[in-house]
């Protein structure tokens, strides 16, 4: 069953303006473009309904978003659940007010993560275990030991496994540790779509970063990588989603930079037209015939 994206229309695919249409917010649309392109599913997933829906599905069309369903389960969902609910299935929502709540990452309890197996038993209670002790230890109650918690391998591990699950193209490895490697390094790194991300991993509630690991996260971002620190592989997702958003954000200023600056070039051009107008008396196409009759003449003497 591929991946399903519910998508919210005003102030998430455009800034809020209802019952009008915003303007539309690119690092999204291209984003969910892309994920699409990956073949994930898209739901257009709005409380606009008749007129007001159909505007906003146009306006879509505009941006090159086309929507797989609209409000409601894709397809292959419906009859893989033989059901057609209120609330549309998916995989993620995109919502401007969507509120996520920590204790399902926490606990990491979902239809994926519930193995009825012993050992699967054994990792829910392991995370509710880990959960608990560190809002204990948030609330200045008992001290977390480390025998609270799995060590920083088994969560390396996961981690590892779903970036190679996840981005089978991607070049990840382990940094190893040692007296002739370079201290401070994140534990996992990784290369996806010709970025680089560092990963250092630590024990949810209990891990604390060194000042070298510190140090060496603000270098790899300064230095136009990505690192930050994680314990689960959703927290790496992240990552990777905020990588992505942010990179397209850069691309639409960018783009609108060179856009102002070529706006910039043709008004003074266009200046420059008029004042040659005026002191010579020729019309701006005259103006223009005569420049390139002396271009090419510019060019014959130089062959």
């Amino acid at each position: 069953m591929r991946k399903a994206i519910a998508i919210d229309f005003d102030g998430c695919i455009c800034t809020d303006a209802f019952p009008f249409i915003g303007k539309p917010n690119w690092p999204v649309i291209e984003l969910a473009k892309r994920e699409q392109e990956s073949g994930a599913g898209l739901i257009l997933w709005t409380c606009r309904e008749g007129p007001l829906l159909q505007i906003a599905v146009e306006a879509c069309r505009k941006w090159g978003l086309e929507f797989d369903a609209i409000n409601e389960s894709l397809p292959d969902w419906i009859e893989e659940f033989g059901n057609r609910p209120r609330k549309v299935g998916a995989s993620e929502y995109w919502d401007d007010k969507a509120i996520r709540i920590p204790v399902f990452t926490a606990f990491k309890i979902g239809v994926q993560a519930l193995d009825c197996t012993m050992r699967g038993l054994l990792e829910i209670v392991s995370h509710i275990r880990e959960f608990v002790h560190a809002s204990i230890k948030k609330s200045g109650g008992e001290k977390v030991t480390p025998a609270t918690s799995h060590k920083e391998s088994f969560y390396q591990a996961k981690i590892i496994k779903w970036l190679k699950d996840t981005y089978p193209s991607a070049f990840v490895w382990k940094a190893a540790a040692g007296p002739y490697s370079r201290g401070g390094i994140p534990d996992i790194c990784a290369i996806i779509d010709g970025r680089f991300f560092g990963f250092e991993v630590k024990r949810p509630g209990i891990g604390k970063l060194t000042k070298l690991q510190e140090q060496t996260i603000k270098q790899i971002n300064a230095a136009g990588g990505f690192a930050a620190v994680v314990s689960f592989p959703e927290d790496a997702r992240m990552i990777i989603i905020k990588q992505k958003i942010s990179e397209h954000t850069k691309t639409a200023i960018h783009v609108g930079q060179v856009h102002r600056d070529l706006l910039q070039r043709l008004n003074s051009a266009e200046e420059t037209l008029l004042i040659l107008e005026k002191v010579t008396g020729l019309t701006g196409q005259e103006l223009i015939e005569k420049f390139l009759a002396g271009f090419e003449l510019t060019r014959e003497v130089q062959r």
